[in-house]
C-alpha cells in the first residue's frame, strides 16, 4: 500500500528519494559508467525547484535498472525486495529518524521521541508537536 504524506508525496516516492540521497555518489558513478548521469541531474533539479519528482524518479529507476541495478530506487524500500538484497556497493535505506516540532511553526521547540513518554502539547495551540523526518 502506498500512503500519501501530508505534503502530497507518497511513501514510495519519499523512500525512493531517501534511497537516492543515501546512495548519491554510488548512483552517479554507476550512471557515469553504464548509463546517463543527466537523468540523476534532472531529478536533483526537480527536487531543488520544488517540482513534482515522481516522473524524474521513475526515469532514474529505469536508468538504474538498465545499468544493471535490478531493483532501481524502489527495490529496497517499503514493499520492496527486503533487506539484504541490495546491489553490491549500494546499501538499504536506514530507518527514518524523527523529531517533533511546533505544530504552527511558531517557535524552535523540538522534542526527540521517547517511548516512555507521550508527545508533548504545544502550549499556544494545544496540539501535539508534529513529527518530521530527519
Amino acid at each position: 500500500m502506498d500512503i500519501e504524506s501530508s505534503d502530497g508525496v507518497s511513501d514510495q516516492v519519499a523512500d525512493g528519494i531517501a534511497y537516492v540521497c543515501d546512495n548519491l555518489a554510488d548512483i552517479r558513478t554507476c550512471l557515469k559508467s553504464d548509463g546517463d548521469p543527466l537523468v540523476l541531474d534532472r531529478l536533483l533539479a526537480a527536487l531543488r525547484s520544488g517540482q513534482d519528482v515522481a516522473v524524474p524518479l521513475d526515469d532514474l529507476n529505469t536508468a538504474l535498472q538498465a545499468a544493471g541495478v535490478s531493483m532501481g530506487v524502489y527495490g529496497d524500500t517499503r514493499g520492496g525486495a527486503g533487506p539484504g538484497t541490495s546491489p553490491q556497493g549500494i546499501g538499504p535505506p536506514r530507518p527514518a529518524e524523527v523529531v517533533y516540532l511546533c505544530p504552527g511553526s511558531l517557535c524552535s521547540r523540538y522534542w526527540l521521541p521517547d517511548p516512555s513518554a507521550a508527545v508533548p502539547l504545544c502550549a499556544l495551540e494545544g496540539e501535539p508537536l508534529h513529527a518530521e523526518r530527519l
